[in-house]
């Protein structure tokens, strides 16, 4: 066999299988129940699940009261029931709820994971402030933060996440990874919903797939002069 030619058509097919090595796959689908009401402040905990985690928490708090008549006791809820994940405050009270996972493998690198947040259209009425934080198993961190605003983007990249640590955050050994959505600092009676949240890689770039047109290109003159030669 042509060795060049073989050396050609292996790179080529490295590249054509990189996105392979990176997972897409659902985090949850929120068809395992699970139920956290303010009390004023209230954490429940599943373990085991049809979540890609060891465990699963939920924790809720009322915060603000913005008059006195508000009853902040069951005003803010978390709710996974029925493939939904429902976050809601009732009127005049400001809370937040934060959706926690324990240990768990994100199968993908820095540069090409993200999240998408599959948001039922029409769900989402407020504005409130979002963030993440995650440690991993040897300590890591990442954050992130910033406020929902109507057409905010469903789809967070790995690569966003401010990064602090001795070593490169580990995705594939994550300790924890909390998800927070906060009414405290902006107004009360906000609710969403969500279908599910999936992690996905960045599909081979159009610069690849030309690159790959490339390989197929000399591959065939090779060819063609090896013929005539012939």
């Amino acid at each position: 066999m042509n060795m060049k030619f073989f050396a050609t058509t292996a790179a080529a097919a490295v590249l054509l299988a990189a996105p392979a090595m990176a997972a897409t796959f659902t985090l949850d689908d929120f068809n395992t129940e699970q139920l956290a009401v303010a009390d004023p402040t209230t954490t429940t905990t599943t373990v085991g699940g049809q979540y890609a985690a060891a465990s699963r928490d939920f924790t809720v708090d009322a915060t603000v009261a913005e008059n006195s008549g508000s009853n902040l006791a069951s005003s803010t809820r978390l709710e996974s029931y029925g493939g939904l994940l429902s976050f809601s405050t009732t009127s005049s009270v400001r809370g937040s709820a934060e959706l926690t996972y324990n240990m768990l493998n994100l199968m993908n690198s820095r540069e090409k994971g993200f999240f998408t947040f599959n948001i039922v259209p029409g769900t989402f009425d407020g504005d409130a402030v979002f963030s993440v934080n995650g440690t991993d198993g040897g300590g890591n961190t990442i954050s992130y933060s910033e406020n929902l605003l109507s057409g905010f983007s469903p789809i967070l990249r790995f690569n966003e996440f401010t990064f602090a640590g001795a070593n490169p955050f580990d995705f594939t050994n994550v300790a924890s990874l909390s998800f927070k959505i906060d009414t405290s600092t902006t107004r009360g009676n906000v609710d969403g919903q969500l279908d599910s949240i999936t992690v996905s890689a960045v599909p081979v770039p159009a610069s690849g797939l030309l690159l790959l047109g490339a390989f197929g290109g000399v591959a065939a003159l090779r060819r063609r002069k090896a013929k005539k030669a012939a």
